[in-house]
C-alpha cells in the first residue's frame, strides 16, 4: 500500500467514527420516537380488537337474555295452563281458550298422555301422535319440570319448531300428563335493535345451528359457524350464541380513532427531527470552531517550539529532526519528512517523524525517487473530519 492510501485511510477512518458518533447521537431520539409511535399502534389495534370483541359479548348478553325470558315467560304459562287441566285430563276449555287469545305466541297447546305418547287434545289437531319422541327433551336444571325438546322443521305447524313442555303431577307426585306448546323458532330468535353483528345460535346437545340473526334477518337453515367469535351461553338453557362481526369492523373502528393521533404523532416526529437536525448543525460547528482554534494554538506551539530549537541547536540533523517531530506532535501532520535534492534527480532523505515504515526502505542518509509532494498538505485542521 502507498504512503498516500495509508494516510488518507486513516483520516477516513477518523472522520467515519466522528459522523458515526454524530449519526447516533442525535438520531437515536428520533428510532426510539418512531418506535414508539410503531408499537403504540399495534396496541391501539389490539385494543380495538379487545374493545369490538367486549362490545359484541354485551350484545350477545343482552340477545341471550332476551331469548331467555321468551323461553321462561312461555314455561310459565305452560305452568299456568297446567292449573286449568283437571285429574282427569279434561282441561277448562273456556278459560284455556281465553288465556291462549290473551297469549298469541301459544298457537298449539297440547295435552298428553303421562308416557307422552299420545296427544289427549290439542287446540291444534292434526295427529294423536306426537312429532317429538319423549326420549329427546332435556329437563331444565332450575325448572325441573320443564324440559326442551330439539328444534326441528314440523310440516304439522308449517315451520320450524322448538318443543316445550310442563309436566303435571298429582298429589302424591305421579305424573299424570304433560301440557306443551311448541316455540316457533323465528319468533324466539326474532330481535329489533339494529347492531353490526352476527348472532348464530346453537344447540349444544347436538352442536346443530338452530337459527342466525343478521339485521334483523333470521336465517333457519344454515350449518355454517363463523370462523371469528365470542360466545355466550343462554342462562340454563342448552344454548349458545357465537357472535361474529365484519373483517373489517376491527380496522375501522381503529381508523377513526387513529386520524387526530397520527397527525400528533407525525406533529411531534418532524418537530424532534427538525430539533435533532439544528442540535447537530450547531454543536457539528462548535467543533469545528474549537477544532481550528486548537489547530492555530499548536501550530503557534509548534513554531514557538522550533524557534527555540532553532537557537539552541548546533547540527543541522538535530534541528531537522526536531522540525519534523515538532510538525508531527504539535502541528497534526502525520508524516513529515525533509529531503534534499540530488543531482540524479532523487532526494537525500535526511528526516523523518510519524509513520516513516511507509518510506520503503529508505530512511534518513539515503537517497530516494518517490515523489512525496502530494502528502504533505499541512495540519489536519480541514472539515472533512467532522
Amino acid at each position: 500500500m502507498s504512503p498516500k492510501i495509508g494516510i488518507r485511510n486513516n483520516r477516513f477512518l477518523a472522520a467515519n467514527y466522528k459522523s458515526s458518533r454524530w449519526f447516533w447521537l442525535f438520531n437515536a431520539p428520533v428510532a426510539i420516537m418512531i418506535i414508539w409511535v410503531i408499537t403504540s399502534e399495534v396496541l391501539e389495534y389490539r385494543q380495538s380488537a379487545r374493545e369490538t370483541a367486549l362490545s359484541a359479548q354485551q350484545s350477545a348478553t343482552a340477545y341471550a337474555n332476551n331469548i331467555q325470558a321468551k323461553l321462561n315467560q312461555q314455561f310459565t304459562e305452560l305452568e299456568f295452563a297446567a292449573s286449568l287441566v283437571n285429574t282427569k285430563g279434561t282441561p277448562n276449555e273456556g278459560s284455556m281458550m281465553r288465556f291462549i287469545a290473551l297469549h298469541p305466541h301459544l298457537f298449539a297447546v297440547n295435552l298428553f298422555s303421562a308416557d307422552a305418547e299420545r296427544i289427549l287434545w290439542s287446540t291444534y289437531t292434526r295427529s294423536p301422535a306426537p312429532i317429538v319422541a319423549f326420549i329427546e327433551f332435556t329437563p331444565i336444571a332450575t325448572r325441573p319440570l320443564c324440559s326442551l325438546g330439539h328444534a326441528l322443521h314440523a310440516e304439522r305447524y308449517h315451520g320450524h319448531i322448538l318443543p316445550m313442555r310442563y309436566q303435571i303431577k298429582d298429589d302424591k307426585g305421579k305424573t299424570i300428563f304433560f301440557i306443551g306448546a311448541p316455540y316457533q323458532v323465528d319468533k324466539l330468535l326474532e330481535y329489533t335493535p339494529q347492531l353490526p353483528w352476527t348472532f348464530t345460535i346453537v344447540d349444544t346437545r347436538t352442536n346443530r345451528i338452530l337459527g342466525q340473526w343478521r339485521e334483523g334477518t333470521i336465517k333457519l337453515n344454515t350449518d355454517i359457524l363463523p370462523q371469528t367469535s365470542v360466545s355466550t351461553k343462554i342462562g340454563v338453557f342448552p344454548f349458545v350464541i357465537h357472535t361474529s362481526w365484519p373483517k373489517n369492523m376491527v380496522r375501522d373502528n381503529y381508523w377513526q380513532s387513529a386520524q387526530q393521533r397520527w397527525l400528533m404523532e407525525i406533529f411531534m416526529l418532524v418537530l424532534l427531527t427538525a430539533i435533532s437536525s439544528a442540535a447537530r448543525k450547531l454543536l457539528q460547528a462548535r467543533e469545528r470552531a474549537n477544532r481550528r482554534l486548537q489547530c492555530l494554538s499548536d501550530f503557534n506551539r509548534m513554531f514557538a517550539e522550533i524557534n527555540q530549537i532553532i537557537a539552541t541547536s548546533e547540527r543541522e540533523t538535530e534541528l531537522l529532526q526536531a522540525v519534523c517531530d515538532f510538525g508531527v506532535a504539535y502541528g497534526k501532520l502525520d508524516l513529515l519528512w525533509i529531503g534534499r535534492p540530488t543531482e540524479s534527480g532523487g532526494f537525500n532523505s535526511i528526516a523523518a517523524a510519524g509513520p516513516v515504515d511507509v518510506l520503503s526502505g529508505h530512511p534518513p542518509g539515503h537517497e530516494s525517487a518517490l515523489d512525496w509532494t502530494p502528502l504533505l498538505f499541512g495540519p489536519r485542521c480541514d472539515d472533512s473530519a467532522s
